[in-house]
């Protein structure tokens, strides 16, 4: 899992409700690593968390396109 510390940061103002915040951390990251897994995952969640369920789905499949359990 990446603990690139703009996750670590999107992770706590999550953890404070504050979704549309850590959208946008979010989506910075997955534009500077395509790559990363845990940050679609993480996107997709708060993107759920913030009414987006649409573009939270398509994180969540990027997510598992990148990481299949």
């Amino acid at each position: 899992m990446s603990t690139h510390p703009l996750l670590q940061e999107a992770l706590g103002l999550a953890q404070q409700g504050k979704h549309t915040e850590a959208v946008a951390l979010l989506l910075s990251r997955v534009k500077e690593a395509p790559d990363d897994g845990a940050a679609w995952a993480m996107l997709g969640v708060c993107q759920s968390q913030s009414g987006q369920h649409a573009a939270a789905r398509m994180a969540f499949q990027r997510a598992i396109d990148l990481q299949p359990a």
